[in-house]
């Protein structure tokens, strides 16, 4: 499994406040199941309560990420030039 952490456009460009979200894509071998996203949102659920904060999850496969509908949006260059690898 593959994470990078991407910015919105408020946050990269150095404005973000209290109010700002964490923006995290995970791209995975093949497709999560229903019960894998859950697992993946019960916990970041939890990290947010802890923290205070939101998290945007974003999960694909490697296959939708690099031929699907992904690779012809503009989020797709934006993530590839401003993402974080976490």
């Amino acid at each position: 499994m593959q994470k990078k952490q991407y910015y919105s456009v408020q946050r990269r460009g150095g404005d973000d406040d209290i109010e700002s979200d964490i923006d995290l894509l995970i791209i995975t071998a093949e497709l999560v199941t229903w019960n894998e996203r859950k697992t993946i949102d019960n916990a970041l659920y939890k990290i947010e309560l802890k923290y205070d904060l939101i998290i945007s999850i974003l999960i694909t496969s490697v296959l939708k990420w690099t031929e699907g509908t992904f690779s012809v949006l503009p989020i797709y260059h934006e993530i590839l030039t401003q993402g974080v690898i976490a």
